[in-house]
């Protein structure tokens, strides 16, 4: 539940989003680099920079998603 709280609070984050500061946070809050990279990445790839930089909550269907990349992230 932290993850994605860290991970969709991105997606309503006054800043836009970075990759290096989405990775430091998912490590500081106990995933691998290797975890985080992967997160990130399909992060990307799913949701995209404009969406991840939107200034608006995540959709049902886009926490949905984020559960599933995680699900596949972190085994």
């Amino acid at each position: 539940m932290v993850l994605s709280c860290v991970l969709l609070g991105a997606c309503a984050n006054r800043d836009d989003y970075t990759a290096a500061t989405t990775r430091a946070d998912l490590e500081a809050v106990g995933l691998t680099e290797a975890e985080a990279d992967c997160v990130v990445r399909r992060m990307e790839a799913r949701f995209g920079i404009r969406r991840l930089s939107a200034r608006e909550e995540p959709t049902r269907l886009e926490r949905e998603e984020m559960d599933r990349l995680l699900e596949a992230c972190l085994g």
